[in-house]
């Protein structure tokens, strides 16, 4: 079993407008309306690919409840902590005319700190099955920056990702996850210099190491990812492809890297099937919405060199 845990979810609604002008009227040509937020993502690229996942996190308000419905209507099972106030709802505006995106992201609800432990023994209960958890995306108002760092205290024994950013990221590597994955922005701020070409990034990762953790991996974005333990590295290039959206792409690496890890596979094969999740991710409107004959058909045209 497999559980994502999403503490600041969301309603991402996305619209597309051609030639969208700042200023000016513009009308959409579509909108959609799916629950949203990075961990959310990973359980439904997760169960697209047939894993037994559970999503969790706190759920706030009307927008909560949509979450809530409509991952029960994907077939997603999932355990939220319902809360005070209104969930967030996180907006993309989608040109395909000049190829852009702009995105509106609300701040979400104030997390009490009750509701937090009632949270921490929540998580402790419904993960009793599960060998890997995935945390995360932002967190709410209200919880302290070292919120992921408690969360990860709460589950000795089992293979825990993090993926977060900023002050959280800097806490949370202190409660040593088995593996993380920033991006490169999230590295240049975490180490405070820049963070872009190879040997950059491979320093950035053994250096990530050397906090307790097992496993780095760095999405790269179109250039792919890199993955670091204490006796592999590896680079792994996807195809070329056209995106229509790059929004969630990091999130369906993930993914895959957990549902791989989960089935016992090499972190060669979990790198790949990451990779494939992130590239099928691009080729379609919306986070962590890959389709499985994308995922299989890029699964063996990514590149996977040993570094």
């Amino acid at each position: 079993m497999l559980t994502t845990v999403t503490l600041n979810a969301a309603v991402d609604v996305t619209y597309t407008a051609e030639n969208f002008t700042l200023d000016k009227v513009n009308r959409a040509l579509a909108k959609r309306e799916l629950p949203g937020g990075k961990g959310i993502n990973v359980a439904r690229i997760a169960h697209t690919l047939g894993t037994a996942v559970q999503a969790t996190g706190f759920a706030a308000g009307q927008n909560g409840k949509f979450i809530q419905d409509k991952l029960t209507d994907e077939g997603i099972a999932n355990a939220f902590l319902e809360v005070a106030g209104e969930s967030r709802r996180c907006l993309a505006i989608i040109d395909p005319a000049a190829n852009t995106q702009t995105e509106l992201l609300e701040t979400g609800p104030t997390v009490s700190a009750a509701a937090f432990a009632a949270f921490r023994e929540h998580l402790r209960a419904i993960t009793a099955e599960s060998q890997v958890v995935v945390f995360s995306g932002s967190l709410p108002g209200g919880l302290p920056s070292d919120a992921y760092a408690r969360l990860l205290e709460e589950l000795p024994n089992k293979k825990l990702i993090l993926d977060t950013s900023g002050e959280a990221l800097k806490a949370g590597i202190k409660a040593r996850p088995f593996m993380v994955k920033p991006n490169e922005d999230e590295l240049a701020a975490f180490f405070g210099r820049p963070v872009r070409e190879l040997p950059e990034v491979l320093a950035a990762g053994e250096q990530l190491l050397s906090f307790g953790i097992e496993l780095v991996v760095i999405s790269l974005g179109s250039r792919g990812a890199v993955a670091v333990s204490a006796k592999e590295r590896y680079l792994a290039e996807p195809p070329k492809l056209e995106p229509v959206s790059t929004v969630g792409c990091g999130d369906s690496l993930v993914a895959g890297m957990a549902v791989s890890l989960l089935a016992g596979e090499s972190l060669e094969q979990a790198l790949r099937l990451g990779s494939a999740c992130g590239a099928a991710n691009a080729l379609v409107p919306g986070a962590g919405q890959a389709r499985l004959e994308d995922i299989r058909h890029i699964l063996p045209q990514v590149k996977i060199r040993r570094l």
